[in-house]
């Protein structure tokens, strides 16, 4: 179980945000899973045996947990030789679980983390069976995103940039949303692996 002690906050709102969110191109989305109203939700939030499972696999908690083991390599050597290792095999633990059960794990947070761990883990070094394929990851990370239609977010918000250009109103919290799925489905990693362009729906939403 993952839980908020092994989770240093200062790791993750500091390091991880300042040193490697602006390479995502996209911000980090958090308990997007709960939300009821989003056309993604609905396909997982269908299986009777979802809520059980919320309680062994937590997405937000998870994330937290990757951005903490990627960001733990900057702590002074001393620290980091502790506390990297400990948050590595939680994190390798996790996200274990993940590919485990993808359908019951399928969500925003998850996929990001799983496209983070590609990115740029390991933290302690490791190789052969002691370090999980990048590509690998990223592939579950892709599938995972098709299996929840996130791979529709950029038409979403190509629909509602041209809604709003014939004077129709949205929701901002509607518009930050879509664009942030568009954005996390757009980033480097997926374009690259799925061999599509990145467009302009990277612009700002106005």
């Amino acid at each position: 179980m993952i839980t908020t002690f092994f989770l240093p906050c200062f790791l993750r709102a500091i390091s991880f945000e300042e040193k490697y969110v602006p390479w995502l191109n996209f911000s980090l989305i958090r308990n997007e899973h709960n939300s009821s109203n989003s056309p993604e939700s609905s396909s997982s939030s269908s299986s009777p045996s979802s809520s059980s499972t919320a309680t062994l696999i937590n997405p937000t908690s998870t994330l937290d947990l990757i951005c903490c083991t990627i960001a733990s390599r900057h702590l002074r050597p001393s620290v980091r030789s502790v506390v990297a290792p400990k948050l590595e095999a939680t994190a390798e633990d996790a996200v274990s679980q993940i590919l485990l059960h993808p359908v019951l794990s399928e969500s925003l947070e998850s996929i990001q983390s799983l496209l983070i761990l590609a990115l740029w883990a390991p933290i302690c070094g490791g190789s052969g069976d002691n370090r999980r394929d990048g590509h690998l990851l990223l592939v579950s990370a892709i599938s995972m995103a098709k299996n929840i239609r996130l791979d529709e977010a950029p038409d979403r918000l190509n629909a509602l940039k041209d809604l709003k250009s014939l004077g129709h109103v949205f929701d901002e919290v509607q518009v930050v949303d879509t664009a942030n799925r568009a954005r996390l489905w757009l980033s480097e990693p997926f374009s690259h692996e799925c061999g599509f362009a990145v467009s302009s729906l990277l612009a700002p939403f106005h």
